[in-house]
């Protein structure tokens, strides 16, 4: 049995929609009561698996009782819950992990919609919002209100999509390259013709939990969040244990892919809607996370219409045949201009209009 199967049928029971009842509950038992059938159908009468399938029903029914315990004031219980369930020592495998490599390109927008408003951000106002700012963070999927939490995306199609469609003329776009290899804990769903396996099975009760659709936008209360939310907490307290390699965040995919028309989808770029969030390592006055700035190296940022300013004819380097492809977008412009010139390079001015001046000297 491979995975499409599986999500076909948790597509076929979908009542995100459904404005009569949308208690989150109700909603993931719902989820959770297709998952297991459907498995105990397909795959566990074939596999001597009655472990692993007891250990599925049980891990469904404790995210259940998570949620309610929230629900009823008891936060600090469900969290202890919740980490016991999947970041005890022996619990751990239960989690899908992803290693990134060192010089991964990533990206961050920060949204402006009309010329009067740009300004062009500084180095440290790419990174997350600084700890003397926290009035500024609100109730987001992956970060409590209050505590800063620093964004990536894998293209910036992705950041303008996360940024509702904001006017990509004037928004400050930045390029962002590890400097080590990273471990982050991956909340996506496995591929869809993968065939079903014990080692990511028993992630999947965790990753629907943590992308259900938000039915009251402007609500304060998002009950949504509450797994995701759960989940970096966890995160941040595992990196004190000491056991094992460190998390540097949660990698998850954006959930505007399947609810609006989009211009680009995978077809046109692998791992195109991939976000990163990353809680900081330490707690200061003011400023941003000293050891986010030493894994995450600002390269540089620009906008569109900086771009345009600077360079009215910039050549875009098109391809045979790729006049609808992601690369030949303004993203992918941008994206291709970012990344043209490592940090550390000192330029002379000179009347060169493509790629890097001539006369560029690294330092």
């Amino acid at each position: 049995m491979i995975y499409k199967t599986l999500y076909e049928k948790l597509k076929g029971c979908s009542i995100d929609n459904n404005s009569e009842n949308n208690d989150i509950v109700f909603r993931l038992k719902t989820q959770y009561k297709v998952l297991c059938d459907c498995l105990d159908k397909n795959y566990f009468h074939s596999h001597r698996s009655c472990e692993a399938k007891q250990k599925l029903h049980d891990i469904c029914y404790s995210i259940i009782e998570i949620i309610k315990k929230v629900e009823s004031g008891n936060r600090s219980f469900a969290f202890d819950q919740l980490y016991e369930l999947y970041f005890d020592k022996d619990k751990r495998s239960r989690l899908n992990m992803c290693k990134i490599e060192v010089e991964t390109p990533f990206y961050r927008m920060r949204a402006a919609d009309n010329y009067t408003q740009y300004t062009k951000n500084t180095k440290d106002e790419m990174y997350h919002i600084p700890f003397n700012k926290r009035y500024l963070i609100g109730n987001e999927r992956y970060s409590l209100t209050g505590f800063p939490t620093f964004y990536l995306s894998s293209s910036i199609y992705s950041c303008w999509e996360e940024c509702n469609r904001c006017n990509l003329d004037f928004s400050n776009v930045a390029l962002f390259k590890n400097t080590e290899k990273l471990l982050f804990l991956d909340m996506l769903l496995p591929e869809p013709n993968k065939s079903i396996h014990e080692d990511t099975l028993l992630g999947l009760p965790l990753i629907l939990a943590s992308r259900l659709k938000v039915v009251h936008n402007k609500g304060k209360f998002v009950p949504e969040y509450i797994i995701p939310q759960l989940l970096m907490e966890c995160v941040i307290k595992s990196r004190s244990k000491l056991e094992g390699d460190v998390i540097t965040g949660i990698r998850y995919e954006s959930i505007y892919q399947s609810e609006r028309d989009l211009i680009f989808d995978s077809f046109y770029k692998d791992g195109l809607f991939l976000n990163y969030a990353i809680p900081p390592f330490e707690s200061s006055d003011n400023g941003v996370c000293t050891r986010i700035k030493k894994l995450f190296e600002f390269w540089d940022n620009t906008s569109w219409a900086e771009m345009q300013y600077k360079d009215p004819m910039i050549d875009v380097a098109l391809t045979k045949d790729e006049s609808n492809r992601y690369a030949a977008s303004r993203f992918g412009a941008i994206e291709k201009y970012l990344g043209r010139i490592a940090p550390g390079m000192l330029t002379y001015r000179t009347k060169s209009k493509n790629g890097i001046p001539v006369g560029a000297l690294t330092i």
